[in-house]
């Protein structure tokens, strides 16, 4: 009969606090500061977008007249985002902020959610359409 010796490794850094997601850091703070956590929480577009046009690379968001000024619609699309990047019961998968490899850009009436990686473009697409197509 033989005998086997099996050895066991466990690392000690597995067993460590792990260190805050990126979003935990001031740039969360700075993007969503004055921002309320049940609007962190809610799609700041939902009542501003009224169309969702494919472009290049992802989507144009057209967003109606009651929109603020595209910096600020920029920032709260930001915060949104890195709120849910911010713990994990946050998520939402369906959601195209959520999407990887996300650029977000505003100018005057649009924000533009793009990317330069051909399945988050898809995504992005995919997403949007289900949440804004009314």
């Amino acid at each position: 009969m033989r005998s086997i010796i099996l050895v066991v490794v466990v690392s000690v850094g597995a067993c460590a606090t792990a260190p805050p997601p990126a979003a935990r850091d001031a740039e969360y703070e700075t993007l969503c500061s004055n921002i309320s956590a049940a609007d962190r929480a809610q799609c700041p577009l939902m009542r501003w977008t009224r169309a969702v046009e494919d472009v290049e690379g992802g989507v144009a968001l057209r967003l109606g007249p009651t929109a603020p000024p595209p910096n600020e619609v920029e920032r709260r699309a930001r915060c949104h985002r890195a709120w849910m990047a911010h713990a994990p019961e946050n998520a939402m998968p369906r959601c195209p902020f959520g999407t990887p490899n996300l650029s977000i850009h505003a100018e005057a009436d649009t924000l533009f959610l793009t990317s330069t990686d051909v399945a988050s473009a898809d995504e992005v697409r995919r997403r949007a359409h289900a949440a804004f197509d009314r």
